[in-house]
């Protein structure tokens, strides 16, 4: 006997469920062909029109979240192992080289290291407070409060480090969040559509973006966002039935989500923000009152778990002045990016012309979404419940245009149009001190698979039905299918060697107390500092003090160091050897560490393989297969730009060739990578150091090169 059909959640389908609200009076459930005066399939200006007239009508919980109906039951594990070997093959080769590199590049991702590292010494073996540290910004000492440090994966590095070396804990904390976001991501729309293939492919969409292959490239915090989508389920169960564990594990959820990011706090804030003004406007009378009750309790209970945190880090601003480490206007994401895969994806440098012009750096400004799940969108939205897909879709184009950034960027052009992101800019407190617009697409990529979510219900139920048995329906779906894997995509993921200099091992066995400068790559001296334990002048945070940037302001010798500039007149004391050698004595300083640029060699490689002989004409021909850089012109410029002009040179399949291998090159070479880094200033400032000040170079090897100011010149 054959299994009973359920019936479907979808009214395209068969006839919607209506409901009354608790003051007697209907609840539409959206626009119809007999609301639009029109036997004939509506237009689109009439059901933009049927869509307003909806927004402006009183709406009800049950109509945008209809009740579950299944649960996950015994296909869980297999789901999740399923989600467990997709992590695996889609983020090779970390899994293969889990000891000896890092996943990312030279940049954040060691600076988290240091903080797992840190994390861990404080409160295992110092006892100490892990948001303070003597040995960063000498002399003032540095407070991490501000700083986008991770505490969630802090703590669950603390039984893995026991286990595991640091660099192994770090690449299994990124493992397990695009395992855990994808999973999370699987629960919340398996109990919004019941449909267990659709719920995969959402969990699918949502751990394997492009937007989480560009952060896991160094933001640790940012790439962890695998609570998002257990926040996001358990506020709609709150929603739908109001009960204690319900509202207790969406606090639970918001305060990881805090712990994780700080910018998920904001985001998870704006979205009960959203729900709430979603259901309470215009006024329903009991059902607005419930949502209202449900969201405030929600947030007033998360609030009370991180207020001590909250009310230490308004204090910390207020005594030290703290301003945001970026600027608004630096990372907004481009309307372009939205459709132009990223140069994370496998494919992703054949669209370099187009997104190197973007104001946002290529991390920050990867928001492809994918031209299938466009496609999926355009096919199947209009398929679906009007509550559902207005409610989805109206916090979609929330998030959307907040991640547009304080005015509209189309084709790296900054057009005076301002956005919604400028007014909360302006008029929020402490939301200034994110600066990232670009990342409030998290949000609108979880929107979007639930959407997916939706729309993939919905067509395997038709084809259920029968209406998918047709050679069109089977040909379109086979292309999707192909598309889909085409666009997510982004193997070989970055990952770079981890090696430690000599040097720095040899410090850490000189116990005598001292301090030094480094200006190699900011995470990596960062993380230096757990190998040597010297006090450093200078060092990454990424919010900076006003007294720590006053201090160095003040000091003629440190604003050079630091910028790579000399004073005016050129006789001025900063000139001096004598005067710079007796501020940096005076301030314990013995050494001043400068990075060696890194060896392009296998760039050389690809461009005599595409042009098929040695061109010595771009630079990149000297000794040693080193760039010279130009005056004032640092090393990732110089090496994109003669790219750049072989790329223009070379034909059409010759150009898809060097976009490919170069592609592959960045990934096992991810130093190559253009950088935020002060590169010029940084070779401005070991100038003045060696030829200025005469300071002699005590130790040099492949990556650093060394200078001692307690040494004389003449010795």
């Amino acid at each position: 006997m054959g299994m009973r059909p359920q019936p479907s959640v979808f009214p395209s389908l068969q006839e919607p469920p209506r409901f009354d609200s608790p003051d007697g009076l209907p609840i539409r459930s959206g626009p119809t062909r007999k609301d639009l005066h029109s036997p004939q399939e509506p237009s689109g200006l009439q059901w933009m029109q049927a869509w307003y007239r909806y927004l402006l009508a009183r709406k009800s919980v049950l109509e945008a979240f209809p009740l579950p109906k299944g649960k996950t039951g015994r296909s869980l594990p297999l789901i999740l192992a399923l989600y467990l070997g997709l992590t695996l093959l889609l983020t090779l080769p970390v899994i293969l080289k889990m000891n000896s590199h890092l996943c990312g590049d030279v940049g954040d991702n060691y600076a988290f290291l240091w903080w797992l590292k840190w994390f861990s010494v404080a409160v295992t073996e110092l006892k100490v407070s892990p948001f303070h540290s003597d040995e960063l910004l000498h002399p003032l000492g540095a407070s991490f409060l501000l700083n986008p440090t991770t505490l969630s994966n802090a703590v669950l590095s603390l039984p893995l480090q026991r286990a595991f070396s640091v660099v192994t804990t770090y690449n299994l904390i990124v493992l397990f969040s695009f395992w855990a976001s994808a999973a999370g991501m699987y629960l919340l729309v398996f109990h919004l559509t019941g449909g267990r293939l659709a719920s995969f492919l959402a969990g699918f969409l949502y751990a394997f973006s492009s937007y989480r292959f560009a952060h896991a490239l160094g933001h640790l915090t940012t790439l962890s966002s695998e609570w998002l989508p257990l926040f996001l389920l358990y506020l709609i169960r709150s929603l739908q039935e109001p009960r204690p564990r319900n509202v207790l594990l969406a606090s639970s959820f918001l305060v990881l989500n805090a712990l994780s990011c700080w910018y998920y706090l904001i985001y998870c804030g704006l979205f009960l923000a959203v729900a709430t003004a979603y259901f309470v406007l215009p006024w329903n009378g009991k059902e607005s009152l419930r949502v209202l009750k449900t969201c405030g309790v929600v947030l007033l209970l998360g609030g009370l778990v991180l207020s001590p945190l909250i009310l230490a880090m308004m204090w910390e601003k207020v005594r030290g002045g703290y301003v945001s480490g970026h600027g608004a206007e630096q990372y907004p994401a481009d309307l372009l990016s939205f459709f132009v895969p990223s140069f994370t994806s496998t494919w992703g440098m054949l669209f370099y012309p187009v997104w190197s012009r973007f104001r946002a750096n290529p991390i920050e400004g990867t928001t492809f979404v994918g031209y299938s799940v466009l496609a999926l969108l355009l096919w199947g939205f209009r398929r679906l419940p009007v509550p559902v897909r207005t409610f989805w879709s109206f916090a979609l184009g929330v998030f959307f245009l907040l991640s547009l950034g304080p005015y509209l960027n189309v084709g790296g052009r900054v057009l005076p149009i301002p956005m919604p992101y400028l007014f909360l800019h302006h008029g929020l407190p402490f939301f200034s001190l994110g600066g990232v617009p670009a990342r409030f697409h998290i949000v609108t990529t979880a929107c979007v698979a639930v959407l997916c979510g939706y729309v993939a219900a919905a067509a395997l139920e038709r084809a259920r039905l029968g209406a998918g048995k047709g050679m069109l329906f089977k040909a379109g779906a086979a292309l999707f299918g192909l598309l889909f894997i085409l666009d997510h995509l982004h193997v070989p993921v970055f990952v770079v060697r981890h090696r430690v200099s000599s040097f720095y091992t040899r410090l850490g066995l000189d116990t005598e107390d001292y301090a030094l400068i480094d200006l190699t790559p900011r995470g990596k001296a960062l993380f230096c500092l757990t190998v040597h334990g010297k006090k450093m002048v200078g060092g990454y945070v990424a919010r900076s003090s006003l007294r720590y940037e006053q201090f160095i302001e003040q000091s003629d010798v440190l604003r050079t160091v630091f910028s790579g500039n000399l004073p005016e007149p050129q006789n001025a004391a900063a000139a001096d050897p004598v005067h710079a050698r007796q501020v940096l004595k005076g301030l314990d300083v013995r050494y001043l560490i400068y990075p060696k640029p890194p060896s392009l060699k296998p760039l050389e490689k690809i461009l005599e393989d595409v042009r098929g002989r040695r061109d010595q004409g771009f630079g990149l021909g000297d000794s040693g297969g080193q760039l010279a850089a130009g005056p004032g012109e640092g090393l990732p410029d110089a090496w994109v730009r003669s790219v750049e002009e072989v790329w223009r040179s070379a034909g059409w399949r010759q150009g898809i060739r060097l976009a490919l291998n170069l592609r592959l090159l960045l990934a096992s070479h991810p130093e190559l990578l253009p950088s935020d880094n002060p590169v010029s200033a940084i070779r401005n400032s070991e100038r003045i150091a060696s030829e200025v000040w005469k300071l002699p170079v005590v130790f040099e090897d492949e990556e650093i090169r060394v200078y001692g100011v307690g040494v004389d010149p003449g010795a």
